[in-house]
């Protein structure tokens, strides 16, 4: 009986042995993972989008290698302010020299360089650089939000026009494209020419040349050859000689204009004493689907001065307060300049007019700029700068620029300061400068001449 109890007594120990340790098997046994499944080592990170860019302030952007850079202010008193570490910086409404900052949506900075700007207009600026896979944004001026173009690859070559809240932008790769501000949609259009030729009004109609010629495109799709529309159309010459010409212009007032030359000259004892040009005026209507020509008026316009010597149209203006466009003919191509000869001939689209002014210059360049009142060149020595008043029947005034090596010029139609990066001789330094009205030069940013300003963007 006693064998029977202590053999009954180990097999009730041995039990209760084997169920503690099953117990203990089941809590120290880690769970095995899924061949299915990959675990990352550690947390995946995302790329928190772009919010704002701090050019709320900003007056000016310039271009230049930031390296031991001096600031300047408007007050003329030297600062020092933080490290720029890039090529980009803006210059504020007070004059402060401050680095251009990128935020991201969740607060941070962004690591973002900017490979190029273009000024829009007083509430857009264009800003090309890459992040996120995307090359080309918007960036509001008074908000200060950043908006990405997928669509738009990096470019510094983008014309834009604006009309309300419709953004043109072009040449693209494929032609040109619309961006509508209001929900950042943009849609784009495609053109079967040379996009280096191209033209856009606000209405979004394309002039551009192709293998069979001239054409114009209407967004619906429509196309037609410049060639049924204006008979005998050339275009892209500046010679004055006998045959056809044309110059297709895009006014102020948002319409395209052809102004059809045929010219012939008239002769004396053999040789060529006056070159007489009938100037047909044509403007591009746009009637829903169609495009058509009106003929506005014809003119007789002699391009030559008393000595006979022939002249050039050496460039094409516009007068956005008269809704002008001028013509500015140079003779000094053949050999001769005369001092009172009328060199500048004005097409008043408004009043449908044509009328010839004396303009004061020396060596016309066809590089010209605008402002709120003025329309201003540089002299092909780049020594001068003229400028025309716009308002006051093209008064000029030469502005003596022989002490400094101009680099780059901006100019805003919200302003009639012209401002500038050069190089001044006088110190050797490098400076970003503005015309002001009364036609005195202030420096507001230099630096030594190891370091170019190379580009300046006026924002307003």
């Amino acid at each position: 009986m006693r064998r029977l109890r202590f053999l009954g007594l180990l097999i009730l120990t041995g039990l209760l042995t084997l169920q503690s340790c099953s117990k203990d098997n089941e809590t120290t046994v880690e769970p095995q993972p899924n061949n299915d499944e990959v675990t990352p080592e550690t947390p995946q990170t995302t790329t928190s989008k772009l919010s704002k860019v701090n050019i709320g302030d900003a007056k000016f952007i310039v271009k230049a290698n930031p390296n031991n850079l001096k600031k300047k202010s408007l007050q003329k008193s030297d600062k020092i302010e933080k490290e720029i570490e890039d090529s980009f910086f803006k210059i504020t409404e007070s004059g402060n020299v401050e680095p251009i900052v990128f935020t991201k949506e969740d607060g941070s900075d962004a690591d973002f360089h900017i490979n190029g700007v273009r000024v829009i207009n007083s509430d857009y600026v264009y800003i090309n650089g890459w992040y996120d896979g995307t090359s080309s944004f918007l960036v509001n001026k008074k908000s200060e939000k950043i908006y990405g173009i997928p669509l738009l690859e990096g470019s510094n070559e983008y014309k834009f026009i604006e009309s309300g809240n419709i953004i043109w932008v072009y040449p693209t790769n494929q032609g040109y494209c619309k961006i509508n501000t209001n929900d950042f949609t943009i849609q784009e259009y495609s053109i079967d020419g040379y996009v280096y030729d191209l033209k856009l009004n606000k209405d979004g109609i394309a002039f551009y040349n192709s293998s069979v010629g001239w054409k114009v495109k209407h967004p619906s799709g429509k196309i037609c050859l410049m060639k049924d529309i204006i008979d005998n159309f050339w275009y892209n010459t500046t010679e004055i000689t006998n045959g056809n010409q044309d110059r297709f212009v895009l006014n102020t007032d948002g319409n395209f204009y052809d102004f059809h030359i045929t010219g012939n000259f008239e002769y004396e004892d053999g040789f060529p004493s006056h070159s007489i040009d009938y100037i047909t005026v044509n403007r591009m209507d746009i009637n829903g689907n169609s495009i058509e020509k009106k003929e506005l008026t014809k003119n007789t316009v002699k391009w030559n001065n008393p000595n006979n010597y022939f002249g050039q149209i050496k460039g094409i203006a516009l007068n956005h307060i008269s809704n002008s466009v001028l013509f500015f003919v140079d003779y000094d191509l053949y050999g001769g300049s005369e001092t009172n000869t009328n060199n500048c001939y004005e097409y008043n689209a408004s009043t449908n007019e044509w009328n010839s002014y004396h303009i004061d210059i020396e060596g016309l360049s066809s590089d010209f700029y605008q402002s709120s009142s003025y329309l201003f060149f540089v002299s092909t020595d780049r020594q001068k700068l003229y400028r025309l008043d716009l308002v006051n029947n093209y008064q000029t005034k030469c502005i003596d620029m022989s002490g400094y090596e101009i680099y780059d010029i901006a100019t805003s139609l919200a302003s009639d300061d012209l401002s500038f990066t050069a190089l001044r001789y006088e110190d050797g330094k490098n400076i970003a400068g503005v015309l002001n009205k009364a036609g005195y030069v202030e420096s507001i940013v230099e630096k030594d001449s190891n370091t170019k300003l190379e580009n300046i963007f006026q924002l307003n």
